[in-house]
């Protein structure tokens, strides 16, 4: 079985002329997210994954959540003549970097 939704949200971003997010459930125990982003020239784009377990690296491009009988991989494609990243950041707790 498998739900499906997709959204436009382009014009909520500087410097971006598409921003378009997918997200499939396929039940029982899979969500799959796929982000696809146009501009017109080079931007930087950061993708912030709030959690209070902690994020391990591995492989170049690769990441993983673990916690509580649950898990999360992360793949950070690399985006058309553009580079990507995976990086653990520790967020305060209104949101602040720190």
């Amino acid at each position: 079985m498998l739900d499906y939704a997709a959204g436009e949200a382009g014009r909520a971003y500087t410097g971006l002329g598409g921003f378009r997010r997918r997200i499939a459930y396929i039940k029982p125990d899979y969500f799959v997210l796929a982000d696809q982003m146009e501009a017109p020239s080079a931007v930087e784009v950061e993708w912030l994954l709030h959690t209070t377990c902690p994020l391990e690296l591995a492989e170049e491009g690769r990441a993983y959540v673990r916690g509580e009988g649950r898990g999360l991989a992360l793949l950070a494609p690399r985006p058309s003549g553009g580079r990507s990243s995976l990086r653990p950041e520790r967020v305060g707790g209104r949101g602040g970097r720190g």
